[in-house]
């Protein structure tokens, strides 16, 4: 069990990269934290169009390093706005801003 500011980090520690040198990255930098395979999961993919971890309960803490003013489909695909993580909005951000959109699903792994 490891701790973090006193807290017992319990389920693990979980992550998504769309970059493969960054995926690598953050994989190696568990293992260089003594963090055991088990206890981590790190997978690749695009968190806006296809997000990995959705089946766990809602995370504790997000430690997240977003790209800005990248590009995304938006609403070239007008179904993404059914997409529970941003209906709220009631609109998609710009395809030349997809910030908003990954605030958005990072506040949706706290509330589920």
């Amino acid at each position: 069990m490891r701790k973090f500011e006193g807290v017992e980090i319990e389920d693990g520690y979980f992550g998504q990269e769309i970059n493969m040198t960054n995926y690598n990255l953050a994989r190696m930098n568990m293992f260089l934290h003594n963090v055991n395979y088990a206890d981590f999961s790190i997978k690749r993919g695009d968190t806006l169009l296809n997000p990995q971890h959705t089946d766990e309960k809602p995370f504790d803490a997000i430690v997240s390093n977003p790209p800005y003013s990248i590009k995304w489909i938006g609403d070239g695909d007008p179904t993404l706005i059914n997409d529970e993580r941003f209906a709220p909005a009631g609109k998609l951000a710009p395809k030349s801003y997809a910030d908003f959109c990954i605030y958005y699903a990072l506040i949706k792994l706290f509330i589920k």
